[in-house]
Protein backbone atom coordinates (compact mmCIF):
# COMPACT_ATOMS: atom_id res chain seq x y z
CA UNK A 1 0.00 0.00 0.00
CA UNK A 2 1.46 3.36 -1.18
CA UNK A 3 1.81 5.66 1.91
CA UNK A 4 -0.12 9.04 1.85
CA UNK A 5 2.38 12.33 1.52
CA UNK A 6 1.72 14.83 4.02
CA UNK A 7 0.32 17.15 1.73
CA UNK A 8 -2.76 14.28 0.78
CA UNK A 9 -3.59 13.60 4.29
CA UNK A 10 -4.11 17.48 4.94
CA UNK A 11 -6.16 17.60 1.81
CA UNK A 12 -8.32 14.59 3.09
CA UNK A 13 -8.16 16.66 6.66
CA UNK A 14 -9.65 19.61 5.63
CA UNK A 15 -12.34 17.74 3.59
CA UNK A 16 -13.33 15.58 5.87
CA UNK A 17 -13.41 18.59 8.36
CA UNK A 18 -15.59 20.65 5.91
CA UNK A 19 -17.96 17.50 5.34
CA UNK A 20 -18.37 17.43 9.70
CA UNK A 21 -18.86 21.58 10.16
CA UNK A 22 -21.65 21.11 6.74
CA UNK A 23 -23.19 18.53 8.77
CA UNK A 24 -23.09 20.63 11.86
CA UNK A 25 -25.20 23.43 10.43
CA UNK A 26 -27.71 20.88 8.69
CA UNK A 27 -27.97 19.33 11.69
CA UNK A 28 -28.43 22.69 13.76
CA UNK A 29 -30.89 23.76 11.24
CA UNK A 30 -32.47 20.27 11.87
CA UNK A 31 -32.92 21.06 15.84
CA UNK A 32 -34.80 24.37 15.15
CA UNK A 33 -37.13 22.72 12.93
CA UNK A 34 -37.60 20.03 15.35
CA UNK A 35 -38.05 22.31 18.29
CA UNK A 36 -40.56 24.46 16.66
CA UNK A 37 -42.55 21.59 15.68
CA UNK A 38 -42.20 20.00 19.12
CA UNK A 39 -43.68 23.35 20.40
CA UNK A 40 -46.55 23.60 17.88
CA UNK A 41 -47.53 19.96 19.29
CA UNK A 42 -47.41 20.70 22.67
CA UNK A 43 -49.58 23.78 21.87
CA UNK A 44 -52.24 21.94 19.70
CA UNK A 45 -52.16 19.57 22.74
CA UNK A 46 -53.32 21.94 25.22
CA UNK A 47 -55.61 23.36 23.25
CA UNK A 48 -57.69 19.83 22.49
CA UNK A 49 -57.36 19.00 26.06
CA UNK A 50 -58.78 22.01 27.10
CA UNK A 51 -61.67 22.21 24.13
CA UNK A 52 -62.47 18.74 24.16
CA UNK A 53 -62.06 18.48 27.87
CA UNK A 54 -65.83 16.54 28.15
CA UNK A 55 -65.07 14.76 24.49
CA UNK A 56 -64.55 11.18 25.54
CA UNK A 57 -65.19 9.79 22.13
CA UNK A 58 -62.85 7.93 20.47
CA UNK A 59 -62.20 10.19 17.63
CA UNK A 60 -60.86 12.63 20.37
CA UNK A 61 -59.21 10.49 22.34
CA UNK A 62 -57.39 9.22 19.25
CA UNK A 63 -56.58 12.77 18.04
CA UNK A 64 -55.19 13.20 21.45
CA UNK A 65 -53.48 10.06 21.25
CA UNK A 66 -51.67 10.87 17.93
CA UNK A 67 -50.62 14.14 19.50
CA UNK A 68 -48.69 12.28 22.50
CA UNK A 69 -47.15 10.11 20.17
CA UNK A 70 -45.70 12.62 17.74
CA UNK A 71 -44.20 14.38 20.80
CA UNK A 72 -42.88 11.72 21.97
CA UNK A 73 -41.65 10.64 18.69
CA UNK A 74 -40.12 14.45 17.84
CA UNK A 75 -38.39 14.61 21.60
CA UNK A 76 -36.86 11.25 20.68
CA UNK A 77 -35.99 13.10 17.38
CA UNK A 78 -34.30 16.16 18.93
CA UNK A 79 -32.11 13.75 21.42
CA UNK A 80 -31.01 12.06 18.43
CA UNK A 81 -30.07 14.91 16.72
CA UNK A 82 -28.34 16.24 19.85
CA UNK A 83 -26.79 13.26 20.26
CA UNK A 84 -24.78 13.65 16.85
CA UNK A 85 -23.69 17.28 17.92
CA UNK A 86 -21.74 16.10 20.69
CA UNK A 87 -20.23 13.50 18.11
CA UNK A 88 -19.64 16.25 15.56
CA UNK A 89 -17.87 18.25 18.81
CA UNK A 90 -15.20 16.10 19.26
CA UNK A 91 -14.91 13.27 16.07
CA UNK A 92 -12.68 10.74 16.78
CA UNK A 93 -11.98 10.47 13.17
CA UNK A 94 -10.99 14.16 12.70
CA UNK A 95 -8.98 13.74 16.17
CA UNK A 96 -7.50 10.92 15.04
CA UNK A 97 -6.06 12.08 11.40
CA UNK A 98 -5.25 15.09 13.03
CA UNK A 99 -2.67 13.38 15.32
CA UNK A 100 -1.33 11.26 12.35
CA UNK A 101 -0.56 14.38 10.45
CA UNK A 102 1.04 15.72 13.23
CA UNK A 103 3.35 12.80 14.16
CA UNK A 104 4.00 12.55 10.43
CA UNK A 105 4.65 16.49 10.13
CA UNK A 106 7.53 16.01 12.86
CA UNK A 107 8.98 12.86 11.77
CA UNK A 108 9.45 15.24 8.48
CA UNK A 109 10.82 17.96 9.68
CA UNK A 110 13.06 16.61 11.94
CA UNK A 111 14.39 13.96 9.23
CA UNK A 112 14.78 16.72 6.82
CA UNK A 113 16.45 19.14 9.30
CA UNK A 114 19.48 15.80 10.04
CA UNK A 115 19.33 15.15 6.15
CA UNK A 116 20.33 18.74 5.40
CA UNK A 117 21.86 20.02 8.90
CA UNK A 118 25.80 18.64 7.80
CA UNK A 119 26.20 19.79 3.95
CA UNK A 120 25.28 23.18 5.93
CA UNK A 121 27.70 23.34 8.65
CA UNK A 122 29.87 22.34 6.05
CA UNK A 123 29.46 25.29 3.86
CA UNK A 124 29.25 27.32 6.99
CA UNK A 125 32.77 26.33 8.08
CA UNK A 126 34.16 26.91 4.85
CA UNK A 127 32.66 30.33 4.47
CA UNK A 128 34.35 30.64 8.06
CA UNK A 129 37.55 29.73 6.89
CA UNK A 130 37.04 31.84 3.57
CA UNK A 131 36.63 35.10 5.50
CA UNK A 132 39.11 34.70 7.33
CA UNK A 133 41.40 33.97 4.08
CA UNK A 134 40.31 37.18 2.92
CA UNK A 135 41.13 38.69 6.12
CA UNK A 136 44.64 37.17 5.60
CA UNK A 137 45.19 38.78 2.51
CA UNK A 138 44.24 42.20 3.52
CA UNK A 139 46.20 42.10 6.37
CA UNK A 140 49.43 41.00 4.11
CA UNK A 141 48.10 44.21 1.68
CA UNK A 142 48.31 46.30 4.23
CA UNK A 143 51.80 45.07 5.62
CA UNK A 144 53.17 45.26 2.39
CA UNK A 145 52.74 48.84 1.82
CA UNK A 146 55.47 49.85 4.37
CA UNK A 147 57.60 46.45 3.62
CA UNK A 148 58.12 47.88 0.42
CA UNK A 149 59.17 51.43 1.29
CA UNK A 150 61.39 49.97 3.71
CA UNK A 151 62.95 48.21 0.76
CA UNK A 152 63.24 50.87 -1.57
CA UNK A 153 64.70 53.15 1.06
CA UNK A 154 67.55 50.03 1.90
CA UNK A 155 68.28 49.30 -1.53
CA UNK A 156 68.37 53.74 -1.78
CA UNK A 157 70.77 53.87 1.02
CA UNK A 158 68.00 55.99 2.49
CA UNK A 159 66.68 55.83 6.35
CA UNK A 160 62.97 55.55 6.49
CA UNK A 161 61.26 56.76 9.18
CA UNK A 162 57.82 57.12 9.91
CA UNK A 163 56.52 60.13 7.71
CA UNK A 164 57.82 58.28 4.94
CA UNK A 165 55.10 55.48 5.05
CA UNK A 166 52.28 56.46 2.57
CA UNK A 167 49.16 56.83 4.67
CA UNK A 168 46.68 54.42 2.87
CA UNK A 169 43.41 54.03 4.09
CA UNK A 170 42.79 51.00 7.07
CA UNK A 171 40.01 49.25 7.73
CA UNK A 172 38.35 49.79 11.62
CA UNK A 173 37.00 46.73 11.80
CA UNK A 174 36.04 46.62 15.31
CA UNK A 175 34.41 50.26 14.88
CA UNK A 176 29.99 49.83 14.97
CA UNK A 177 29.65 53.40 16.26
CA UNK A 178 27.36 54.23 13.39
CA UNK A 179 25.18 51.86 10.85
CA UNK A 180 27.53 52.60 8.30
CA UNK A 181 30.48 51.97 9.76
CA UNK A 182 33.88 49.38 8.77
CA UNK A 183 33.13 47.15 11.81
CA UNK A 184 29.53 46.93 10.75
CA UNK A 185 30.63 46.35 6.89
CA UNK A 186 33.50 43.64 7.52
CA UNK A 187 33.11 42.25 10.85
CA UNK A 188 31.05 39.17 12.02
CA UNK A 189 30.87 39.64 15.68
CA UNK A 190 28.61 37.57 18.57
CA UNK A 191 26.22 40.47 18.05
CA UNK A 192 25.74 40.18 14.35
CA UNK A 193 25.39 35.91 14.64
CA UNK A 194 22.98 36.20 17.55
CA UNK A 195 20.83 38.62 15.61
CA UNK A 196 20.56 36.01 12.41
CA UNK A 197 19.78 33.18 14.65
CA UNK A 198 17.07 35.23 16.79
CA UNK A 199 15.59 35.82 12.97
CA UNK A 200 16.70 39.41 12.63
CA UNK A 201 16.58 40.41 9.25
CA UNK A 202 20.20 41.05 7.91
CA UNK A 203 20.74 44.59 6.65
CA UNK A 204 23.21 45.03 3.78
CA UNK A 205 25.17 48.17 4.58
CA UNK A 206 24.64 51.07 1.63
CA UNK A 207 27.61 51.79 -0.31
Amino acid sequence: MTKKSLNTLIGEYKAKHQEYAEAGIGLATKLEELELKLTDLNQQLKESQENNASDFSDESLAKDAALRSEIASTEIMITTVKDRQTKLAFPAEIIDQSREIFELAKAEVVNDYNDRLPSLLEEIQEAKFSYLDKLVEYKTLRDSVNKRILEVGKEVNRNVDQYDFPRVKEVAFFHRDHPESEGVRYTVEKYDVTNVLDGHKIEKPRH
